[in-house]
C-alpha cells in the first residue's frame, strides 16, 4: 500500500478531525458511562490516532512539496519508501485505534487485533526512518 502524498495528507486530516470528535465524545458523553480502565483505553486510542494523524498529514505535505524535482527533495526510492511507511502507518492507525475503541465498549476479544496495528506502527516508523538511506539519495559529491 503506497498512498499518494495527497491521500496521506487527506487521511491524516480525516483522522485528526475524527480524533477531535472522538475526544469530545469521550470527554462529554463517556465520563461515568465507562469503567475508568475502559475510559483510559478509549483515551489511548484517541491519543495514538492524533499522533499518527499529525504524522500522516505532515508526511503527505512533505512529499507533495518535494515533488518538484529540483534536487532538494528525496529521491525516487526514498519517496517510495516514505509512501510505503506512510501507508503502513495509516493501516496501523486504523487497526490499532479501532480495536481499542471496540475494547473500550466491552468487546475485549477485539484487543487481540491491537498487536497487528501496533506492529504496523513499528514497521511503518522504521521504514520512514530508513527511507533517507535509499541508494539513489546518496550523492557522490557533497554540495559545496
Amino acid at each position: 500500500m503506497k498512498p499518494s502524498p495527497i491521500q496521506l495528507f487527506r487521511a491524516g486530516c480525516a483522522l485528526g478531525a475524527l480524533g477531535v470528535a472522538f475526544g469530545a465524545f469521550g470527554a462529554h458523553a463517556l465520563e461515568g458511562q465507562l469503567e475508568p480502565k475502559d475510559l483510559r483505553t478509549y483515551e489511548k486510542a484517541v491519543l495514538y490516532q492524533f499522533v499518527h494523524a499529525i504524522a500522516l498529514a505532515g508526511l503527505g505535505l512533505a512529499l507533495r512539496f518535494s515533488e518538484g524535482g529540483n534536487g532538494t527533495g528525496p529521491g525516487l526510492r526514498a519517496r517510495a519508501r516514505l509512501r510505503l511507511g506512510g501507508g503502513i502507518l495509516l493501516f496501523g492507525t486504523i487497526v490499532f485505534c479501532t480495536s481499542l475503541y471496540v475494547v473500550a465498549f466491552g468487546t475485549k476479544i477485539a484487543g487481540a487485533v491491537a498487536p497487528i496495528g501496533g506492529t504496523a506502527f513499528l514497521v511503518g516508523w522504521l521504514i520512514l526512518a530508513l527511507a533517507p538511506l535509499a541508494s539513489d539519495d546518496v550523492e557522490s559529491d557533497p554540495p559545496v
